[in-house]
Parts: structure tokens; C-alpha cells; sequence
């Protein structure tokens, strides 16, 4: 069987850059002197699995606001793709589905659960 490999952002949800396009306005929200720069340095460390999840949180300085506003984010932010779920299962029929996507572990598994996405994929690694 193919496989058809897909990125988690800007694919399976709507926006591309969810860290300068989500995740910075809604932290940015909270405090207005964390610097894009900042955030960004921060999540990539995350994304990495250099640090957690909570590491981020703590360190941009929500630590007394974790897994709150962890969950807040994810919910309030993170747009699955209106179309994505009924053409994966189409796609499904013939190809083996996989995602490929660097992303902070602990979200990724969050929102894959939330909204159901494991049943579609194979494979899904953040690592490679």
C-alpha cells in the first residue's frame, strides 16, 4: 500500500504558522513584554522535546496558570481543517496515512485525542 504523509499545520489544521500566527498573539495576550523572539525560541525548544510542555509554560512565566492555560490554548487556538476528517477517510481507503510534524509532544497527543485523529493514521512521529 502508499502512503500519503501529511504536516499537522497549515494540513490537518487551518493555520500554517500556528507559533507567529496563534500561539505569540495568545501569549502576547497574557503579557505584552514576552518578545516574539522569546516565544518562539521557547517553542522550538519544545517542539524539539528539549523541554516539556510545563518547562514552556513555566518559563515564559504561566507556571501558577499550567495545564490551564495550556488547555485554553490548545481549545481556543487550534482549528482542525473544516474538510480534513471526511477527506482523510476517503484518502484512508486507499493510502496508509501518516503525520510527520514537529510539534510539543504533549499538544499534539492532547489534540490529536480531542479530535479524534489516531483512528486515521498510522503513523504519526514527531521525532523523525
Amino acid at each position: 500500500m502508499n502512503w500519503v504523509i501529511l504536516d499537522m499545520m497549515g494540513v490537518i489544521f487551518e493555520v500554517a504558522d500556528d507559533v507567529n500566527d496563534l500561539l505569540v498573539p495568545y501569549i502576547q495576550g497574557r503579557d505584552s513584554s514576552l518578545s516574539s523572539k522569546r516565544i518562539g525560541e521557547l517553542y522550538t525548544k519544545a517542539s524539539l522535546g528539549r523541554i516539556s510542555s510545563y518547562d514552556l509554560w513555566s518559563q515564559l512565566g504561566f507556571e501558577s496558570e499550567y495545564p490551564d492555560i495550556e488547555k485554553d490554548y490548545l481549545d481556543r487556538c487550534l482549528k482542525l481543517d473544516p474538510d480534513f476528517v471526511n477527506i482523510a477517510r476517503c484518502l484512508k481507503e486507499s493510502y496508509s496515512l501518516a503525520v510527520l510534524s514537529n510539534d510539543v509532544k504533549e499538544w499534539s497527543s492532547y489534540i490529536r485525542s480531542k479530535f479524534g485523529l489516531n483512528e486515521l493514521f498510522k503513523v504519526v512521529d514527531g521525532h523523525a
